[in-house]
């Protein structure tokens, strides 16, 4: 538009001009709406008795998009303009319709309305009371005959009845809840109300007790049916005015047989702190506190309870429940149970039996456990806090135990370090860090032996050497990886012996030589390394692969298996005998080729088809290869045939 663009696509320039012709018709039907019109439409809706929705059901002819809400914006004056197709069709719908009819007067029984006056509204509360039944379920006790309910009756609109909220009802609506109520009153007259008086003594027998609506129905027994927990906390919440007579029997006999939970204490911060000092003492839990009392202690005293006492001061508890336990603590430390109490030297002598057996808590506790001639009592945590201090006494008989496990068990075979390529090691919770210099030293051994943690496990089986408990090829992967910091001293001093007896039964290594760097590479060049030798071999030696081969022509490797060398020597130099090794084609092999060839006067297709001892695997495409260039080698034996053939021609 500003004259910078001197052309456009046809297609876009049409587009905009008729998204430019399109908006200002539509701006050209939208017109002001006139001042008389909202009041002409008024007359109009009066006149007809016809509203909006009205008007446009089932108007077929209506322009599009007309809504109701639009013309109602129209009646209430609040829209300033429309479209003009729009206001005609809605003025000339209204004016064109007749004059409402009549309508047919109502039943006075049924349209009429009644007030609630507070007598009224006192005569359904008791209605309501009688039957015990809420407006929803009265209704749906009268659901089964749905034409017998008034159109247009609700519960919510009883419960406004009976709330107040609501001061008038439709005649026929208010006689047949009446009728209802009476006749399911007389017909169910096992109702009772429930007072005051009733709700305090059900409040009053849960709270002496001690048990809820449900334990208490899962307890009593065979219920009435219809009594549930949630009947039973409407009852005492005031939600339900009446109850049946026989739930409020059940439940009144079944609270009243309910033996009475105590007095009910606040503990204080001292009664914990006492709670928590004479359990320090003994040293035990809540499970250890209660362990062999179950006939002794309190009905409802569990451990979780204590648990809760000692999570945070003014927690309430029942006095028997708690007066049981700092009882049985007193009587703990004052019985004939012999403590003691545990001093730096009792948990010294512990501690060194730990690091001379290498044996740490947990798998004692393990084996404790099933060593039945040990003592039950003693627990993991409960070793971890006499070594921690945090237990400042224990059984004899406990500790002796301990003790008697720990010395029980053999001293911490650890292997030599020269065998794990080391020095010294470092030990961590009985168990050897692995460092660098050792993981090196056992990647070494296994490249020696040849053998990994599979390999190794197998040939040790085979050996009938004894593989300690735990110990497997994944085990010994991980450590070479690095994904396992540490070992067992016996796992370690078994792999590293295993793998050195592996390497007196391996063949011998020899040093990698320039030599033989010089000799491999040329049988490479050849094409006969690293994978051509092992075609049709049945003989090679166990452990050497293409993959060997390439670390040793990569010079990556310093030594190399003597068999392994001897081998590839000798098979490569029988390869090259038979003339199926590989020569590199170069510049002067080629013009030697194209010289054959032209002199000939005979192509390599020709060539093939006239003689009749042609090689296996040779075709005319290889050696358009050889004289294009697109081949860098040949088989020797293939290009001796055919430079002897191209030449046998020339002479002919």
């Amino acid at each position: 538009m500003d004259g910078t663009v001197c052309r456009a696509r046809r297609g876009h320039l049409s587009y905009v001009l008729n998204g430019w012709r399109g908006i200002w018709r539509r701006k050209a039907y939208y017109v002001d709406i006139p001042a008389d019109l909202p009041a002409r439409l008024r007359r109009a809706r009066e006149r007809t008795g016809c509203g909006p929705k009205a008007l446009l059901d089932g108007a077929h002819d209506a322009p599009d998009k007309l809504t109701e809400g639009m013309i109602r914006t129209w009646l209430s004056g609040s829209a300033k303009r429309a479209r003009k197709d729009h206001l005609d069709w809605t003025l000339a719908r209204w004016e064109g319709l007749p004059d409402e009819t009549p309508a047919e007067p109502r039943e006075p029984e049924k349209s009429s309305r009644v007030p609630i006056d507070e007598a009224r509204r006192a005569r359904l509360r008791a209605l309501r009371r009688d039957t015990g039944l809420s407006p929803p379920a009265l209704l749906q006790r009268l659901g089964v005959d749905r034409d017998a309910i008034p159109s247009g009756l609700s519960g919510s609109m009883i419960a406004a009845w009976l709330a107040g909220s609501t001061k008038t009802a439709r005649r026929d609506h208010l006689a047949f809840i009446e009728d209802a109520w009476r006749h399911l009153a007389a017909r169910e007259p096992g109702y009772i109300p429930l007072d005051a008086v009733i709700v305090d003594e059900l409040r009053a027998s849960k709270k002496r007790s001690g048990i809820g609506e449900t334990r208490l129905l899962q307890e009593a027994g065979d219920k009435p049916e219809g009594l549930t927990p949630s009947v039973l906390r409407n009852w005492l919440s005031g939600q339900t005015a009446t109850a049946r007579a026989d739930h409020l029997a059940f439940v009144r006999e079944a609270w009243a047989a309910c033996p009475s939970r105590g007095e009910v204490i606040t503990l204080t911060d001292g009664d914990v702190a006492r709670l928590k000092g004479l359990m320090r003492a003994v040293d035990t839990g809540p499970g250890g506190l209660l362990r062999g009392a179950r006939h002794e202690q309190p009905d409802g005293l569990t451990s979780s309870i204590i648990r809760g006492w000692l999570s945070a001061p003014g927690r309430q508890a029942r006095r028997e429940h708690f007066e049981f336990v700092i009882a049985r603590l007193q009587g703990m430390m004052e019985s004939g149970e012999d403590r003691i109490a545990l001093t730096p030297a009792h948990i010294d002598t512990l501690q060194k039996e730990r690091a001379r057996s290498g044996v740490e808590i947990a798998d004692l506790a393990r084996r404790m456990k099933a060593d039945r001639g040990s003592s039950p009592a003693v627990t993991e945590g409960m070793i971890h806090r006499w070594l921690a201090g945090t237990a400042k006494s224990a059984k004899r008989c406990d500790y002796e135990a301990v003790l008697s496990a720990w010395r029980a068990c053999p001293d911490l075979s650890l292997p030599d370090p020269a065998l794990l390529g080391v020095e010294r090691f470092e030990l961590s919770e009985g168990r050897v860090v692995i460092t660098e210099a050792m993981r090196a030293h056992l990647m070494a051994m296994q490249e020696r032996s040849g053998k990994g943690g599979v390999a190794l496990v197998a040939w040790a089986e085979a050996q009938d050497m004894e593989i300690p408990d735990g110990l497997d090829h994944t085990a010994i992967t991980q450590w070479l990886s690095g994904a396992r910091q540490s070992a067992p001293p016996e796992h370690l001093r078994f792999a590293a012996t295993a793998w050195n007896r592996a390497m007196e039964d391996a063949p011998a290594w020899v040093p990698l030589t320039k030599e033989l760097r010089r000799q491999l590479a040329a049988y490479h060049a050849a094409g006969l390394l690293p994978s051509k030798i092992f075609k049709g071999a049945t003989d090679k030696p166990e452990g050497l692969s293409a993959t060997v081969i390439t670390g040793w022509l990569k010079g990556g490797m310093e030594q190399l298996r003597a068999d392994h060398r001897d081998w590839v020597l000798a098979r490569c130099a029988h390869l090259s005998e038979t003339g199926e090794s590989r020569v590199p084609l170069t510049a002067e092999i080629r013009a030697r080729l194209e010289e054959a060839r032209a002199r000939s006067g005979m192509m390599q297709a020709a060539l093939l088809k006239s003689a009749p001892d042609v090689p296996q695997g040779l075709t005319a495409n290889t050696i358009s290869a050889w004289i294009n260039g697109t081949a860098a080698t040949a088989r020797k034996d293939h290009l001796d045939w055919v430079l002897a053939r191209w030449t046998e021609h020339v002479e002919a």
